[in-house]
């Protein structure tokens, strides 16, 4: 993909999220993105950034500061600029800046959203679910002992509000009623009758989730669950709909952060 579609396709992806929760909701990189989309769409629709500074006033700035936080030196240096110079050396300075964000791209299609009105959506939860009973009965008599077990459940996201996310009960939703839901990956310590011990492997750092934070969930909230035994996978059937939809070069970085290299069915 060209870099002038990626940034159209892209910032119309992160603007989304910003709909939902403002710019103090985007990552660092994301915030990059979005300013350079700000940017984009500023030249190429108008020829100045006069327009862009209309969409997003300070997007010169923030492009700046991601720039200087994720070290990224050609964004730096175009950023850095008088407006009037960035104006006229855009085109000649795209490409550059362009790859180099690109390049900087953090592994987070793991925390990827999930458009649950999807029909590939909606039939994986339900496969998922449907076979939840075997994945239970292979972690009671640790049937693969060296694999990660490993389920996704729902959080309430409330970065914007720069407050830890929560689990999303029945409780937590009709408390947190205008904030986002997203996904995450628990790894499995232990079962009990239909409650799952597990604990937090890796999240986002806006949602303020400590790496070995435990919870306690009811098997009712669970959406996947995944056995990963050295790039073999059982389940992940959210994954594989996720897989679907990314471009080459994400699917190719989403498949080496996974480690998984073939997915297959769990039989009881």
């Amino acid at each position: 993909m060209d870099n002038e579609t990626w940034v159209v396709e892209e910032g119309d992806r992160i603007n989304q999220k910003k709909a939902r929760l403002g710019v103090e909701g985007l990552t660092d990189w994301e915030r990059l993105s979005y300013s350079l989309w700000v940017a984009d769409y500023g030249m190429r629709n108008a020829g100045d950034l006069s327009t862009a500074r209309d969409v997003f006033a300070d997007f010169q700035s923030v492009a700046l500061q991601s720039a200087t936080k994720l070290s990224l030196p050609a964004t730096y240096r175009a950023f850095v600029l008088a407006p009037d110079t960035l104006q006229s050396r855009y085109f000649n300075l795209f490409d550059a800046f362009c790859t180099e964000i690109r390049s900087a791209e953090p592994d987070v299609a793991l925390f990827a959203d999930l458009n649950e009105a999807d029909p590939a959506v909606v039939e994986a939860m339900n496969e998922a679910r449907k076979t939840f009973p075997t994945f239970l009965d292979a972690v009671s008599k640790t049937r693969f002992p060296q694999a990660i077990y490993l389920v996704k459940v729902p959080f309430i996201d409330r970065s914007n509000l720069r407050q830890q996310a929560l689990v999303r009960t029945a409780k937590a939703a009709a408390e947190n009623p205008a904030q986002p839901t997203c996904q995450l990956w628990l790894s499995v310590n232990s079962v009990l009758d239909d409650l799952i011990f597990c604990s937090v492997a890796k999240a986002p750092d806006a949602l303020q989730l400590k790496s070995g934070t435990r919870f306690v969930v009811a098997s009712e909230w669970i959406e996947d669950w995944m056995i990963n035994q050295d790039g073999t996978a059982y389940g992940g059937f959210s994954l594989r709909a996720i897989r679907r939809n990314l471009r080459e070069e994400v699917l190719l970085k989403f498949d080496a952060h996974t480690g998984i290299h073939e997915f297959k069915s769990l039989t009881p």
